[in-house]
C-alpha cells in the first residue's frame, strides 16, 4: 500500500501572503513543498531520514524571512506476501 503524505506549515504575523521554499538539504523524491500555501504532500519514493530547512518570507519588501529546520523519518513500505497465492 503507498501512503500518501500532507503536512501544512503555518505562519502567523507580518504581511500575509506568505512565500515558502526550502533553502538548504532536500525533501524525499517525490514530496513537494507548495510555494504559496506552505503544504508538504506527496508519495514518498525513497525510504530514510531527510534533513532540509524551510524559509517563509512575508508580502513585506525587504523581510529576510523565517528558517526553520525540519528532519523527516520516511520508513520502507511493508510488503505482505500471501503463500500458496490465492486461486
Amino acid at each position: 500500500m503507498v501512503v500518501p503524505y500532507t503536512n501544512a506549515l503555518t505562519a502567523t504575523g507580518g504581511i500575509p501572503i506568505y512565500n515558502w521554499d526550502i533553502i538548504a538539504g532536500a525533501l524525499p523524491p517525490g514530496l513537494s513543498l507548495d510555494p504559496f500555501t506552505g503544504v508538504l504532500s506527496g508519495i514518498p519514493a525513497a525510504s530514510g531520514v531527510f534533513k532540509f530547512t524551510i524559509r517563509v518570507i512575508d508580502y513585506h519588501e525587504k523581510s529576510a524571512g523565517l528558517t526553520q529546520d525540519f528532519s523527516l523519518l520516511v520508513r520502507p513500505q511493508a510488503r505482505v506476501l500471501i503463500s500458496p497465492p490465492l486461486p
